[in-house]
């Protein structure tokens, strides 16, 4: 693994000593970080690296993270805005595209997926669906971060949901681990709605057992509230931290519709909740409370779920478009801290146990060089907003110290792995839904 020197950067670092660096340099033995500072401070033998990146005044920052997809569901993505409620989309597109999937299209569809998510400075995804085994392989080859889970149901290609819970322990025992720890397993009952009281109970036995993470969706639209009250009276985090499902291995994807006491619940366990704002926006889910997680100690990480454009950094634009609507001045969640929560905790759901998510000695050498040179003298916060409000994509992304990304040009996903799949999953959708592209 060669030493890189990146050169010239501005260093957007999210620790707590030198948060912006202006003009600095970043050096990686290895997968780690071994120094970073101003270029006055760049030691000599740094300058023996054997790949030197100059950055050209642009920002490097750690890399971004998904914390919540479905890397198969990307050929869908465009599908939500003919909806009027999540369950009006599960029932018109999901279960139509999920019935027959085989693992070659969602294979594909991880493909796509993850160029697109590479090409927007992401270095790791939390995903969930179905055919993991192909997704996993995917992930293994393009060397990304991920955390793994089947979407526990008795549906899709499952007969019950006692068969979709034994295909994730067998997806556990293969995969968690692989890529040199790169590749974590959680479990993930999809949802109280569509899985047994029982079924919960059991992952949480098994969570407890295993020490393995949670993933699942929760309280997205007022619809799951209203289930969970009529058939156990109780509201869903009551429910989860009565059945053992809280703790800081858990991981709850869109969180909109929660009380005052749940957030203190969540708190209270370290969970970390998941906001997908495009999705919840384009479904008319309802609005995650983001100030009031915030002023709770609840830690939340940024998903593009399934959304038109799979972008953290999109993501995080809809989410300051959305609470300047929704709550009015003053402002009450800034660009830097979406940007900072994004980060720390989108790690934080990975599972990993490893130190993530900043420019600092001794984390692991996993960043991005945004296509973006911000003009000089500007504060911390004015960087935070440019980067949110302009979207800049990666001019260089670089996972455990390997590149995978370079001037633009994705290096492990060429343009005939795309053209392939491309081909595999519009012949899909034209079986599924007729004449559709993924254009």
């Amino acid at each position: 693994m060669p030493r890189i020197l990146i050169i010239h950067g501005n260093l957007l670092t999210f620790n707590n000593v030198k948060p912006y660096v202006e003009d600095g340099f970043v050096y990686i033995e290895d997968d780690v970080i071994v120094d970073y500072g101003g270029m006055d401070d760049l030691r000599e033998e740094y300058r023996r690296a054997d790949l030197v990146l100059n950055s050209n005044k642009r920002i490097v920052m750690p890399c971004l993270i998904s914390a919540h997809t479905h890397l198969a569901l990307y050929p869908v993505r465009f599908m939500a805005s003919n909806y009027s409620s999540l369950d009006e989309w599960i029932e018109g597109v999901a279960l139509r595209y999920e019935r027959e999937l085989r693992e070659e299209v969602s294979r594909s569809a991880a493909v796509l997926a993850l160029a697109e998510l590479m090409e927007h400075g992401v270095g790791g995804v939390v995903d969930m669906h179905f055919n993991m085994d192909a997704i996993a392989g995917v992930l293994l080859n393009t060397g990304l971060y991920a955390n793994l889970s089947v979407a526990i149901m008795g549906g899709g290609p499952y007969s019950s949901e006692d068969d979709a819970l034994k295909d994730n322990l067998r997806l556990y025992e293969n995969w968690n681990g692989a890529g040199g720890g790169r590749i974590t397993v959680s479990l993930g009952p999809c949802t109280i709605r569509y899985v047994s009281k029982r079924l919960l109970e059991e992952v949480a036995s098994l969570s407890r057992e295993k020490e393995v993470g949670v993933h699942m969706h929760l309280s997205e639209v007022k619809e799951d509230v209203d289930y969970c009250k009529k058939n156990y009276g109780k509201r869903p985090v009551e429910l989860l931290e009565e059945l053992g499902l809280l703790s800081e291995r858990s991981v709850f994807a869109h969180a909109v519709w929660l009380s005052l006491r749940e957030i203190k619940l969540l708190a209270k366990h370290g969970s970390t909740v998941v906001h997908c704002p495009s999705i919840n926006s384009l479904l008319f889910d309802g609005v995650a409370p983001l100030p009031e997680l915030k002023r709770g100690g609840v830690g939340f990480g940024i998903g593009v779920d399934c959304a038109p454009k799979y972008s953290v950094l999109d993501e995080i634009y809809s989410s300051t478009i959305v609470y300047r609507v929704t709550y009015g001045p003053p402002q009450r969640i800034s660009s830097r801290e979406l940007l900072e929560y994004s980060i720390k905790y989108g790690c934080k759901a990975l599972l990993l146990n490893q130190p993530l998510g900043a420019i600092d000695k001794g984390f692991k050498a996993s960043l991005t060089i945004l296509d973006l040179k911000p003009p000089a003298r500007i504060t911390l916060d004015e960087i935070c907003d440019l980067i949110v409000y302009t979207r800049p994509k990666a001019e260089t992304l670089i996972v455990d110290g390997e590149i995978l990304v370079d001037g633009g040009e994705n290096l492990v996903i060429g343009d005939r792995e795309i053209r392939d799949a491309n081909k595999v999953v519009r012949e899909y959708l034209n079986q599924v839904f007729g004449n559709k592209s993924i254009a």
